[in-house]
């Protein structure tokens, strides 16, 4: 295995978490199975990227990264590996790398070690010379496509993206993707499942259908899915906006939390107290483990005084998110 310096990143965001650290051993293993990627495009710019060995000569990176490059570079310390072919996913925003040489892979999460929001996270990627990580915890997982997309307080910069969302036993649970930027718990990846149907299809000699221009993450706001529709409409302070959206998304999809959590939202930032709790509430009915379901309706119960339920969702919320709990017992709001 091939020595790297590995730098931990401790921004802002990762130490209020208060995650504890990932296991030495366990980022070091990780970081082995992380390479650079530098890529030319068009108009001769070069820009780089991360990506992450699955094994088999095989990495895995974000297409949107590789997108009109004329060359693809796979920077590896004491090798020169060659890129043989680029096989892409672009909805998905998933691009496989064939490559000439052997780089230890990254052990993927089995599919019943299945996240939940809570679960701690760490970000791996390149932004510099060297590997770096960041720890957070998932916030939320968004059903889309057969599979759940991650948003989570693990930082990761654009050079990190394309490489590794792993669990605290250093498996891979998904792949950096993007970010919303000053925002500290919208660090997004595209999950695991998604590699695995890639290389599925790539092991069987599945012909690459035709690729759309954009995944789905950069399109127009209309043409994108309804939790970033709704995320726009929040980071903006649009509640108006984010009821359309979530009122609409909450009929589609009656058995997504995610819907009626992002509902409550807009009611509790309207004061509308009673339509937050009931929307609230049936998310908690839905999945009891959300913590962001417990804080609003923790705080939407405090806009009313209603002491007895805020003493209700703290007690759901400590074990769930410290963080957030701390942030409903001091009255600081979140987001």
């Amino acid at each position: 295995m091939r020595s790297r310096l590995i730098l931990l990143v401790v921004s802002l965001a990762a130490a209020a978490e208060a995650c504890a650290a990932l296991d030495p051993v366990i980022a070091e293993k990780v970081s082995a199975s992380i390479v650079k990627v530098r890529v030319v495009n068009e108009s001769r710019r070069v820009a780089t990227g991360s990506a992450v060995s699955v094994g088999g000569g095989i990495l895995v990176t974000s297409c949107h990264g590789l997108r009109q490059s004329r060359a693809i570079q796979v920077l590896v310390p004491g090798l020169q590996p060659t890129v043989t072919k680029v096989v892409k996913d672009v909805e998905r925003d998933l691009c496989l790398l064939a490559i000439t040489a052997t780089i230890p892979a990254l052990e993927f999460a089995s599919e019943s070690n299945m996240l939940k929001a809570g679960d701690s996270v760490a970000a791996f990627g390149f932004t510099g010379p060297d590997v770096h990580f960041t720890e957070g915890t998932v916030k939320a997982l968004h059903r889309y496509e057969g599979g759940q997309v991650i948003q989570a307080g693990a930082v990761f910069s654009s050079g990190e993206s394309g490489g590794a969302l792993v669990d605290r036993e250093g498996r891979l649970v998904g792949i950096l993707t993007f970010y919303a930027p000053g925002r500290e718990d919208s660090f997004f990846a595209v999950p695991v499942g998604w590699v695995r149907d890639l290389i599925r299809r790539e092991a069987a000699g599945a012909a690459q259908a035709a690729q759309p221009e954009l995944s789905f993450w950069e399109r127009a706001d209309r043409e994108r899915p309804a939790f970033l529709q709704a995320a726009a409409r929040e980071y903006a302070h649009d509640w108006h906006g984010l009821n359309e959206v979530a009122s609409q998304w909450a009929r589609q999809e009656p058995a997504n939390p995610q819907a009626w959590i992002a509902l409550g939202k807009a009611h509790h930032h309207s004061r509308r107290a009673a339509a937050a709790i009931e929307a609230l509430e049936q998310a908690l009915r839905l999945d009891p483990q959300q913590p962001a379901a417990w804080y609003f309706l923790g705080a939407t119960y405090l806009q009313i005084n209603k002491l007895e339920g805020v003493q209700t969702a703290l007690e759901r919320l400590d074990p769930l998110d410290p963080k957030a709990a701390r942030a409903l017992r001091t009255g600081v709001p979140m987001e």
